[in-house]
């Protein structure tokens, strides 16, 4: 009888052992050894990215590049993209990849040598350009009015809105310039070179527009290729928007049908 009580509280203790055996190994050693492993993903945008680097490191998580993009609100070399996103946990060893910004679009200043002083502003406007400054030296080349060289030159990388210095060609006050050709081009956006070049916007005549919209020049004198020198005076026939026609039409009638006064 002794000898089966004993028999039992071995069995008892060993198999009390082998759960214990069991659940160390299969449920608290893995917990223990899996949160030991798994880190917050920081979040890194808008860091430059050798700080991006530095911090997953230390964290031991993988930075990897996954793409560089233009992005006009983000600095370059600035990460503004990440995945996993913050806060994501993670076993360390594994990836977090970046998007790094290439900071805002440039654009290349387009060849204008030689193109009339007009031409040349509306060529930068529909590039997002400005003009910064505009020079007149005297050429022997290039016929005045026309532009000899840009600052930055042209195929110059630059940002937006970036403002380019002009240098156009002048010839001596007897000879003159070549009037440019305004034909189809709106006042605004004439008004401005012509002051630059010297030239004054004498008599402008408006006359309605068969398309319904105004500011556009169909007529100009002196005529295009005119040489004209600076203080001349020019004068220009614009269109104007055609006036709302359908009130005065409508009150013509409501005359018509009051009865006369007694």
């Amino acid at each position: 009888m002794k000898i089966k009580r004993i028999f039992f509280w071995f069995i008892i203790a060993f198999v009390s052992f082998a759960v214990g055996i069991i659940l160390m190994n299969f449920i608290i050693m893995p917990l223990i050894v899996r949160h030991g492993n798994i880190v917050t993903v920081p979040d890194i945008t808008e860091m430059k990215f050798e700080e991006a680097e530095k911090l997953l490191k230390s964290m031991k998580l993988e930075p990897y590049i996954e793409l560089y993009d233009f992005d006009p609100a983000v600095p370059e070399n600035y990460v503004f993209k990440q995945e996993p996103l913050p806060g994501t946990e993670l076993k360390i060893s594994r990836r977090v990849k970046l998007w790094i910004s290439k900071g805002q679009k440039k654009i290349l200043i387009p060849f204008l040598e030689g193109l009339p002083l007009i031409q040349a502003e509306n060529i930068l406007q529909r590039f997002e350009l400005k003009v910064a400054k505009v020079e007149t030296v005297e050429s022997d080349s290039i016929p005045p009015g026309r532009v000899i060289k840009t600052y930055p030159s042209s195929n110059t990388p630059v940002n937006k809105h970036t403002g380019i210095r002009l240098i156009i060609s002048k010839s001596s006050e007897e000879e003159g310039f070549p009037m440019p050709n305004l034909f189809g081009r709106n006042l605004t956006e004439v008004e401005k070179p012509l002051r630059e070049m010297g030239l004054i916007i004498g008599n402008i005549t408006y006359i309605q527009s068969e398309n319904g919209e105004g500011g556009e020049i169909i007529l100009q004198s002196p005529q295009p290729e005119v040489l004209v020198s600076s203080g001349d005076t020019i004068t220009l026939v614009v269109t104007k928007a055609a006036a709302d026609t359908t009130e005065i039409k409508e009150g013509e009638e409501e005359e018509e049908n009051q009865p006369p006064d007694n």
